[in-house]
């Protein structure tokens, strides 16, 4: 029984964690640091509504994961 809780349950736990954290990372943090930005760009022509649609979403996650990644570069530089 303890040898299924460490192969099958906790595995499955830790996917789950990582999961939530990367999905909270992209769709909220790294998301709302693009979105005012591609705002600016594009001079507020994309993203038209806020979590419209996919393909904008996430070129809008990865411009705050470029600025974020700027500012690390940054502040440690």
């Amino acid at each position: 029984m303890g040898e299924l809780i460490f192969e099958l349950v906790l595995p499955t736990i830790g996917r789950f964690i990582v999961f939530l954290l990367v999905e909270l990372l992209f769709q909220i943090i790294f998301y709302f640091t693009g979105y005012p930005i591609v705002k600016m760009l594009t001079l507020g022509a994309y993203p038209k509504v806020m979590g419209e649609s996919e393909g904008s979403d996430n070129v809008t996650s990865i411009i705050g994961l470029m600025v974020w990644l700027a500012l690390i570069v940054v502040f440690i530089a």
